[in-house]
């Protein structure tokens, strides 16, 4: 729950184009996640199927399992709601 509460605090609202041309993606209703990720110029997409983004779609975005996330973001985040 922390996790949401801090997302929330700093997140961005965005609205996202379609992807043109990656419909031959491995799934592609996935894409929505890749479109947000890159109009909000996020810097990852947090995801536990990494192999829905292949590198030729990602455009700069890295594709990151959620454990690995959370490992890099407890280490690096100091922060206690409330």
């Amino acid at each position: 729950e922390a996790l949401l509460q801090y997302v929330e605090l700093v997140g961005t609202k965005v609205v996202a184009p379609p992807l043109a041309g990656h419909r031959a993606a491995p799934d592609p209703e996935d894409l929505m996640f890749l479109e947000v990720a890159l109009a909000g110029q996020a810097e990852a997409v947090i995801t536990g199927n990494v192999r829905h983004f292949p590198s030729a779609i990602r455009q700069g975005v890295r594709v990151v399992e959620p454990a690995a996330f959370l490992a890099q973001w407890k280490g690096a985040v100091s922060w206690t709601p409330g």
